[in-house]
């Protein structure tokens, strides 16, 4: 179901054959193509231009962590969703437009410096560390500072770049601006692409094209068509002066600055709306299921904060993005097999309008609540304890507890079975091929998501057992776990914080390593005096009895 994938997120993604193939035909095309619907003009202040956008095309939100891409679009009615008719495979390859911004980055003449001293006797000055021999043999990341750098640095695999800018053909200049067009060459089995590269001395803004190769004629026509038109300015600043005095008004918003500049993002077909301690951003038109989603998610927030005490006032606001379906969740970047997910970095929660079932009308609203609960626990777990995540049979198992939230107006009526995990723990129990409990409870997010068929079921289990079995109640030492498990993890991750001496931010793998003592040492002292053997065979007993709903 939901999938966090806050440990994913630090690394670099390169995507380029999960995202859409590239084709571009000779230039012998004809210079411009008709789209089907025709064009609408659209400016974009914040980029200084404006350019004509096929009808049919349809804006897709960049994720907020994107660090080039400002602008995408897909063509919905392309030749893929003939393919897929065809061959039943599902059509995740359609034409797709970007238009990437690159700052350029300014050249530093070096200062010669005064001449180093000799070095100490017995040592030959040309003789390299032989430590250091495999640092300079680590491949280093490649600096953006034009369109070429970018594709090597973004479409590479296995050090390998994928693509290669081929045949420029200069166009008159316009607006200032030199102008480029290119032939995007594919290295290797994949097909290529259209670039029209607009260059000022500040900056390179460039209209990206790709498609599937049976697309292509009529994609780089219109790509071609568009960059032709392309009108470009001075950029100012988005106009945001009515949502400024908006959230003036309202203190009960919380962080306008953030919501503002979440509202500056929004592309066509996207609005936003507020609650206290959200901005919901969405495209889908279910006006039902968002008042429901805004009510709820505000209501169960307290239910969070009775049971998970923060340890300090959390103010950081989310966004809770809510894409129209789900090829469109797959297309923003939704990953594969989930359901929804939180993305820490972005402070984003992300999921989809789901679809009904067959002959079961208002499934697909009872499954988007299911995802909101479990993905809002999520957001806020990990401003509760300090940005920090428990371990996985702990926040995700906590994560569907509140997928069976019942809400009444604005209060948590009562907590029943996750309809989406009842069935297969209770298969998994009856055929004995659960996790023991002493190896899920230490399981790190890699080999939770590995064996996720059976932890996730298995976890949500494990915390209903101990938030509601009469059993539990009986025996002190199991009641304590949770209650625990949550306290010690925030003052161990405080402590140690606290006793770190630099004053510079965490890097990565600082976190990462003070998140994995801090959750051992809630575990250890979650689990000092409880047989867990004996805890494991009263949850057997236990997960039979239960009844789905």
């Amino acid at each position: 179901m939901a999938t966090d994938t806050r440990w994913l997120f630090p690394l670099r993604r390169v995507r380029p054959l999960l995202l859409l193939l590239l084709a571009l035909l000779s230039f012998g095309l004809p210079a411009t193509a008709a789209a089907q619907g025709g064009y609408r003009t659209e400016t974009f202040d914040a980029l200084g231009m404006t350019l004509p956008v096929p009808r049919n095309y349809k804006a897709v939100p960049v994720e907020p962590t994107e660090r080039w891409i400002t602008l995408r679009w897909v063509d919905e009615k392309s030749n893929a969703r003939e393919r897929e008719k065809r061959s039943g495979v599902a059509a995740n390859i359609l034409p797709e437009l970007h238009v990437v911004w690159i700052d350029r980055v300014q050249a530093v003449t070096a200062v010669e410096g005064p001449t180093p001293p000799p070095a100490p006797d017995g040592e030959d000055p040309e003789e390299e560390d032989p430590d250091e021999w495999e640092e300079e043999e680590e491949e280093e990341e490649v600096t953006v500072i034009d369109f070429a750098t970018y594709l090597e640095r973004n479409y590479s695999e296995r050090g390998r770049a994928l693509y290669e800018l081929k045949d420029p053909a200069a166009q008159k200049p316009r607006d200032n601006n030199t102008v480029t067009f290119w032939n995007v060459e594919s290295r290797g089995r994949f097909p290529g692409g259209f670039a029209a590269v607009f260059e000022t001395p500040q900056r390179f803004l460039v209209l990206f094209g790709r498609c599937f190769e049976d697309d292509r004629k009529l994609q780089e026509g219109i790509w071609r068509d568009m960059a032709s038109k392309v009108k470009l300015f001075d950029v100012v600043g988005a106009d945001m002066v009515k949502w400024e005095r908006f959230y003036e008004k309202r203190p009960e918003f919380i962080d306008a600055a953030y919501r503002l500049e979440v509202r500056s993002k929004l592309v066509r077909g996207w609005e936003a709306d507020d609650t206290p301690n959200y901005i919901f951003v969405y495209s889908t038109k279910d006006e039902p299921l968002l008042r429901r989603l805004k009510r709820d998610l505000e209501a169960i927030r307290l239910e969070y904060e009775r049971l998970f005490p923060p340890s300090k006032p959390v103010t950081a606001v989310s966004t809770v993005r809510i894409c129209r379906d789900r090829d469109e969740y797959m297309q923003y970047g939704g990953p594969q097999g989930s359901g929804g997910y939180w993305n820490w970095v972005a402070k984003e929660l992300v999921f989809y309008d789901y679809a009904d079932a067959k002959n079961d009308r208002g499934s697909g609203k009872k499954d988007s609540l299911i995802v909101l609960y479990h993905e809002a626990f999520h957001q806020y777990i990990f401003y509760s304890v300090g940005e920090v995540s428990p371990h996985s049979w702990y926040n995700e198992g906590t994560g569907d507890f509140f997928s069976g939230a019942q809400i009444s107006g604005t209060k948590v009526g009562r907590i029943g079975v996750n309809s989406w995990r009842i069935e297969a723990i209770q298969d998994i129990v009856r055929r004995g091929a659960h996790v023991p409990f002493k190896d899920i409870f230490r399981f790190e997010q890699p080999t939770f998501y590995a064996m996720a068929s059976t932890c996730y079921p298995q976890a949500w289990s494990m915390i209903y057992f101990l938030r509601t079995a009469k059993e539990v109640e009986k025996e002190p030492s199991w009641a304590q776990i949770l209650p625990t498990y949550f306290d010690t993890l925030k003052a161990e991750y405080e402590r140690i914080i606290a006793e770190r001496e630099s004053e510079d931010p965490l890097t990565m793998e600082e976190r990462m390593f003070i998140e994995s003592m801090s959750r051992e040492k809630a575990i250890d002292a979650a689990l000092d005096g409880v047989d867990v053997d004996a805890l494991e065979a009263a949850w057997r007993v236990f997960v039979p009895t239960l009844k789905a709903p």
